[in-house]
């Protein structure tokens, strides 16, 4: 089994250029081993059936104390569209598509994106599903909204991760 997290980063402190719509974030996905994190990049990440996941997010400016995470999972880049929403059970889907409020501390690193922040991490969740899936990500924190959409691939059982 493998861990993986998938890094969000804003900047509480920006300023929208157009008042409606939110504001992008940067992400990157980071993979534990042995205690360590390591940055993966932004490409799609590939992960197994069994894995684990954690849906993090991080403040740079470190003037939110805390944000309310929403993870939504889009059919429309499913591979095999009769698998579901979602790479994860049902239950975790529900509770993640409805917002999660988040406690933000000091001093965290987000490995992922490289830098430094208030930040807080929901789960860890087990990936149940296989299929590519487009991931939607949004946060609210200071009255702002953020929003970043990377892709999660899956492979079936234990076989080998997808590049």
């Amino acid at each position: 089994m493998n861990t993986y997290a998938l890094d969000c980063a804003f900047d509480s402190s920006a300023t929208a250029y157009h008042s409606s719509g939110s504001i992008a974030m940067s992400y990157g996905f980071a993979a534990e081993s042995s205690g360590n994190w390591t940055g993966k990049g932004q490409r799609p990440e590939g992960s197994k059936t069994g894995d684990q996941i954690y849906f993090s997010v991080f403040d740079m400016a470190g003037s939110a104390t805390s944000a309310t995470v929403t993870v939504t999972f889009a059919t429309a880049h499913n591979a095999q569209p009769n698998q579901g929403a979602s790479p994860l059970s049902a239950s975790d889907t529900q509770t993640l598509a409805a917002g999660v409020a988040l406690s933000l501390a000091s001093n965290n690193a987000s490995t992922g994106c490289n830098v430094c922040g208030t930040g807080g991490a929901l789960g860890p969740y087990t990936i149940a599903n296989a299929g590519n899936f487009a991931i939607s990500v949004s946060t609210s924190a200071n009255g702002k909204s953020f929003g970043i959409d990377p892709e999660l691939e899956v492979t079936r059982g234990s076989g080998p991760e997808v590049p």
